[in-house]
């Protein structure tokens, strides 16, 4: 313990580091080794103790992190933004055009409202259409492996043309309606933030009405021992849990076989938070939820990637 001690004393030491703090911080310390990981809003204050690390409460940042992406686009100006929950800041994208002139390389009327010049003729469309795949081509680099969501800022027409030659699949039907040219990227970011807690919460719902729907086809479960055995076998796809929920116990991570303890300790370490813990190593979905939204108030549930 003195040496854990030590090393959370020379963190809160570090006057640097304490300057360039987010809005929640995670801490995970050994005698060996800490990390240290800021988080872009704050889960709720907890200390444990253990031979593990805990990493239920950070399920919901997992899951759905608080951030997205706004790409602000008109024919007069493009802009790539990263928005977290408190910030919201242009990123500079290789290749990506500042706007259509620059992308086609020759001068566009600008007698006519960006949206009616949209309608104008085929040949605008065609132009516009070129626009979009180069959008789309500089940001593939960008956005390669991620799962962040993507929202448009841009009028209707312009909207469809681009989700027309758009290849990024977490790319969301809502869109930012308006000239964004005219928006700060903290306007852009307050109506982004929205739609994404919205996107959220939809995807929760999805996976929900798999369960109650499947529970009598082998897909899916809320039992806590069968759950615990097939996420042993990295045959969980999906897992959700209630972040606030516990059950004191133990898994064997060889059987997934479960022991239930009277009360927490160092060694009986949450259960649940060991399922999740095995699903995220299985490379399987954790998401959040509420005990309340199943008929029996089971604190997890799982949609499994095959039958047993």
């Amino acid at each position: 313990m003195a040496l854990v001690e030590a090393r959370l004393t020379e963190l809160h030491d570090d006057k640097a580091y304490w300057a360039y703090l987010a809005d929640g911080l995670a801490v995970f310390v050994t005698s060996k080794e800490m990390r240290t990981f800021r988080l872009p809003m704050a889960p709720g204050a907890e200390v444990q103790v253990s031979d593990r690390f805990h990493v239920k409460p950070l399920v919901p940042l997992l899951s759905f992190p608080g951030t997205c992406f706004v790409l602000a686009l008109s024919q007069g100006a493009t802009r790539f933004v990263e928005v977290s929950s408190s910030l919201a800041q242009v990123v500079k994208v290789d290749g990506l055009p500042k706007n259509m002139s620059d992308a086609v390389k020759r001068k566009l009327p600008r007698d006519r409202a960006p949206a009616r010049r949209i309608q104008g003729g085929e040949g605008m469309k065609v132009l516009t259409g070129q626009y979009c795949r180069m959008i789309d081509r500089a940001l593939r680099p960008i956005l390669s492996g991620l799962t962040t969501p993507l929202i448009l800022a841009t009028v209707k027409e312009l909207a469809a043309i681009y989700e027309a030659h758009n290849s990024y699949p977490y790319l969301m039907r809502s869109v930012i309606i308006g000239n964004p040219e005219k928006k700060t990227e903290d306007v852009l970011a307050e109506e982004a933030r929205g739609i994404a807690a919205s996107y959220g919460k939809k995807v929760v719902g999805e996976r929900l009405k798999i369960v109650k729907e499947g529970a009598n086809k082998d897909l899916t479960s809320t039992d806590l021992a069968q759950i615990a055995q097939a996420a042993a076998r990295g045959q969980v796809g999906t897992l959700l849990v209630d972040v606030k929920a516990s059950c004191p116990g133990t898994i064997d991570t060889d059987s997934g076989s479960i022991k239930i303890a009277d009360h927490s300790s160092a060694t009986t370490y949450d259960v649940l938070d060991e399922l999740v813990g095995l699903t995220i190593r299985a490379r399987g979905e954790v998401l959040p939820m509420r005990s309340s939204a199943l008929a029996n108030g089971s604190p997890v549930a799982a949609i499994f990637r095959y039958r047993s």
